[in-house]
């Protein structure tokens, strides 16, 4: 595997390809998504390694999702005019991990009330682990949470609004769902229909699945926790590839020859571009 190298353009981190077969933009989650070059080394340099050029930005924290969402685009239009002009030829395709997977719901489903605008319309998209992060889960502190809730300064949009706008899209025909069997955060596909709320996964999933295309590739990985994605490369003095990431269970360093989500990403990122085709 090749050790891409991230340059900063603007406000992103870019790894440009000298032969890019197409260009892949990564929103990581709230906290490690402020350093995504480094939170998720291994994970970006892996489709850098498929000749992808990588674009991913840090995010600023906060409680206005719409409006870091707009931010979010309006940076990756800067970066976009910056890069060799075959980009403009290529596919774009949209990876968000937890938190920056609702980003990319509202980039999608922006404006698509009235029609004024689209961001991403017609853009393929893989959501793993995908959270609609409310108020409570920002702030962890109830009493705190409800306040701003009260007071109109919570998360906006919370998670029912932005609930009400996937299930109203008619967009979403060139998406990907990846969640993990041991994630207590976004949940899992197995939630019940009776109780969907509980799991954000779940509820996305069973939204997407109800549309009039029923479009929708989806997978649950064993043995993975949320945070699968995270993960720092580090190489070993006989170069050989491990990783270093936050679940103990597999030691330290974890091995990477048996890992299941790159793998899975770069299938369904092969099934989007069938269909497109």
């Amino acid at each position: 595997m090749s050790n891409c190298i991230f340059s900063p353009v603007y406000t992103c981190w870019v790894a440009e390809h000298p032969k890019p077969i197409g260009t892949i933009e990564f929103l990581g989650g709230a906290l490690f998504g402020s350093l995504p070059n480094v939170s998720y080394s291994y994970f970006l340099n892996y489709f850098y390694d498929q000749e992808y050029t990588i674009v991913t930005a840090p995010f600023r924290l906060g409680l206005n999702h719409e409006q870091i969402a707009r931010e979010i685009y309006s940076d990756r239009q800067r970066v976009f005019d910056t890069l060799k002009p075959i980009h403009k030829t290529l596919h774009r395709y949209w990876i968000g991990h937890s938190l920056g997977c609702k980003y990319i719901i509202l980039l999608e489903t922006a404006g698509e009330e009235d029609g004024t605008e689209f961001f991403l319309k017609d853009q393929p998209s893989i959501l793993i682990a995908p959270d609609m992060s409310d108020t409570y889960d920002a702030v962890k502190i109830g009493i705190i949470a409800q306040y701003l809730d009260d007071i109109g300064r919570g998360v906006n949009p919370n998670r029912a609004v932005t609930k009400a706008r996937l299930a109203a899209s008619k967009r979403f025909n060139l998406t990907a769902v990846i969640s993990f069997d041991r994630d207590n955060i976004a949940g899992t596909q197995q939630q019940t229909p009776e109780e969907p709320d509980f799991s954000d996964v779940a509820l996305i999933t069973q939204l997407l699945e109800q549309r009039p295309s029923g479009l929708l590739f989806k997978t649950e990985l064993e043995n993975c926790q949320h945070l699968e994605p995270v993960g720092v490369r580090v190489v070993q003095a006989d170069g050989s590839i491990s990783l270093l990431d936050l679940d103990l269970a597999d030691g330290i360093l974890e091995s990477v020859v048996d890992r299941k989500l790159e793998p899975q990403v770069l299938a369904d990122l092969g099934r989007l571009i069938q269909r497109m085709s």
